[in-house]
């Protein structure tokens, strides 16, 4: 076997010329292999979603009594009463609170003439009921006039007081929404603010009325509602005896 010897010059040419094409190899590699594989890459995403689902709550005091008034006294006018209703909601939008009086009280027709109603008015829902009978029928404390509606839709209260409700219109009761309430506008009815000459309204049967309305949720604790509740006897008016009772329902509504 023969055997060839390379010479140092060539040997070191071989190895050059080796260590020359394994740096072009990875040029390729790096240049050519590696973008091409690259392009190859697609891409995706996903949608992560997370529902957050309403809940509402609404909590007011069970009873509401109105101190007592001695009939045909004069300082029997002025007799309230504060209760309060907590409404929570996370609705973004808000909420509305309307009240109405059950179907099943305050519904009777009192006995009255065409000169009263036509005069004062004689109204057949809303009233304060007694278990007393008189002339066949229940003893009521009436309503107050409904309120003023003005040209913006709005109703506005009106005083309830010896001075508005004269003694011949007899007794009667109302309700107002209190200026210290977390929220007092919105609402179909413009309350105003509480002070000497503070307007009422009657609280009645037939359709609800929005009191109040806020736009955004409410904070964790809720909003307090504070309502009034005020009934009078005028000097001079003599009404029977006993506890008149109605039955006023509030709904709070996501808007």
């Amino acid at each position: 076997m023969k055997f060839i010897f390379l010479s140092e010059e060539r040997r070191t040419r071989v190895f050059t010329v080796g260590i020359s094409a394994a740096f072009l190899l990875y040029l390729l590699v790096v240049l050519i292999a590696e973008p091409l594989r690259t392009f190859a890459n697609t891409t995706a995403a996903t949608w992560v979603s997370f529902e957050v689902l309403g809940t509402d709550s609404l909590v007011c005091d069970n009873a509401a009594t109105i101190p007592p008034a001695i009939a045909g006294v004069t300082a029997s006018s002025g007799n309230t009463v504060l209760s309060v209703c907590t409404v929570r909601t996370n609705n973004s939008a808000g909420y509305s609170l309307t009240w109405i009086i059950s179907t099943s009280t305050g519904t009777l027709t009192p006995p009255c003439t065409q000169a009263s109603r036509t005069v004062d008015g004689c109204y057949g829902t809303g009233h304060l009921m007694n278990t007393n009978v008189t002339n066949g029928k229940p003893d009521l404390i009436l309503a107050m006039k409904p309120s003023v509606t003005g040209a913006n839709g709005y109703k506005y209260p009106y005083r309830l007081d010896n001075i508005t409700n004269v003694s011949a219109s007899g007794a009667r009761w109302g309700a107002r929404l209190s200026s210290i309430s977390t929220t007092t506008g919105g609402g179909d009815v413009t309350w105003g603010s509480d002070s000497a000459t503070e307007g009422y309204v009657p609280v009645a049967t037939g359709s609800a009325i929005n009191i109040a309305k806020r736009n955004s949720p409410t904070s964790a604790d809720g909003d307090l509602e504070y309502i009034r509740w005020k009934a009078i006897v005028p000097s001079g008016v003599f009404v029977p005896t006993g506890t008149y009772k109605t039955y006023v329902q509030f709904t709070e509504t996501a808007n």
